[in-house]
């Protein structure tokens, strides 16, 4: 596995030489690549075959009816939420885990594992 933190790079579609270093062309083919800001790659270094993971940090807090738990997202926004019973004054955090497969290979993975899943 592969790990690149890419935020200090500015520009770099601008600016090639900053990715030539990083050899990423190797590390795409030879194994999995986990890439923190990877906006910072420009579209023509992005893999079109590719899985997004996106990781939100959620607020919850709970109602007078336990069934009925809402969360507020980054942006503010009431989300539904089952299973997680909260006495009406509390609040916790949890994370919201969205996958975005890109490409026919993942497109066909997430699909074969959501039917594992969920039948």
């Amino acid at each position: 596995m592969h790990h690149f933190d890419l935020y200090r790079l500015e520009g770099a579609s601008e600016r090639p030489e900053q990715l030539e270093r990083l050899e990423l062309d190797k590390s795409f083919t030879d194994a999995v690549s986990v890439i923190e800001w990877p906006d910072r790659l420009g579209e023509a270094q992005t893999p079109s075959n590719r899985l997004d993971i996106y990781i939100e940090f959620l607020k919850l807090q709970g109602t007078s009816d336990e069934q009925d738990t809402n969360s507020t997202d980054k942006y503010g926004e009431k989300r539904p939420v089952e299973d997680l019973p909260l006495d009406a004054d509390e609040v916790t955090e949890t994370r919201l885990v969205t996958f975005a497969p890109s490409g026919e290979s993942w497109k066909q993975r997430i699909q074969d594992m959501v039917e594992e899943m969920y039948g």
